[in-house]
């Protein structure tokens, strides 16, 4: 039987934190849209840290989580956030055992290679460049795995991924195809432990990753984003009376005061952020889901 998900939401020093026990899964920070145009107090839900949550199992749960926060809550600052953001530093451990840790693979260009996009984009967030970049990255993963190899090794280092998979013809497979099949065979950590032969397929595996991501070969801007799309305030089987556009300064007296107050709070809170958000951009690219 599986362990519930139970999630704990705390307030420090203008970060919101999420945990799971004692995990810590995700920390956001309401900060000032930089792109926005408007002169309205546009609010970006700015996700800076998140991390494998109960053996990553939690992770989907969590981005659905803040994303459902971020539409329903009515109070400052939530109403008014447009759009949840973040950087893409994600990556995923292969091979870790009881005598090795593993190794870190980068989930941005393996899912890139393997699906066209990234794990991310699945959820919807994209950059600003997205179609652009995904158009550009079909004619590279579509073309022979064996154009893909010349452009990026020497013959001997080629040699390596016919050893390694023999059961793979280079010249027969698409790029797309050929990465697939190389990261289906890998285990991901926490399932087994990787034999001696896995673990050499693992590492070939990160190697040809990670040059592809040093090559530049392959357009992905990692800065992406998702707007918030709300919903009507009230149902009106349930609020005939009350307009569906109704703005949240228009509820009644009894909720004002708390609204103020959490206004104020907001904008002390807004400072706070400001000053840190050069300091918090860093953090993102630290372990990730």
């Amino acid at each position: 039987m599986e362990t519930p998900f139970k999630f704990d939401v705390t307030l420090e020093n203008g970060s919101y934190k999420i945990k799971n026990g004692r995990d810590l899964c995700l920390q956001f920070e309401f900060i000032e849209d930089e792109d926005e145009d408007e002169d309205d107090g546009g609010t970006v839900l700015y996700i800076s840290h998140i991390f494998k949550c109960g053996d990553g199992k939690y992770t989907r749960e969590m981005i659905k989580l803040i994303e459902t926060m971020a539409k329903s809550i009515p109070a400052p600052p939530w109403s008014r956030v447009k759009y949840i953001k973040l950087e893409d530093g994600s990556s995923i451990n292969v091979c870790a055992g009881q005598n090795s840790s593993g190794m870190n693979i980068d989930l941005r260009y393996l899912k890139i290679l393997t699906t066209g996009e990234s794990w991310y984009n699945s959820f919807g967030y994209k950059s600003v460049n997205h179609d652009a970049n995904v158009a550009h990255n079909a004619a590279i993963i579509n073309k022979p795995m064996d154009w893909l190899l010349s452009e990026l090794f020497d013959p001997e280092y080629i040699k390596k991924f016919k050893a390694r998979f023999p059961e793979l013809n280079t010249a027969d497979l698409t790029v797309k195809e050929y990465v697939a099949a190389m990261s289906n065979g890998i285990p991901r950590s926490g399932t087994r432990t990787c034999t001696k032969e896995q673990e050499k397929r693992a590492r070939l595996l990160y190697n040809l990753v990670h040059s592809i991501g040093r090559s530049e070969m392959l357009e992905y801007d990692f800065r992406l984003q998702k707007k918030v799309e709300r919903g009507p305030r009230t149902s009106p089987k349930s609020s005939p009376r009350t307009s569906p556009k109704s703005s949240p300064r228009t509820s009644p007296k009894p909720g004002g005061g708390a609204k103020r107050t959490l206004r104020k709070s907001y904008r002390k809170t807004r400072k706070t952020i400001n000053s840190r958000k050069t300091k918090t951009h860093k953090c993102i690219k630290r372990k990730m889901a």
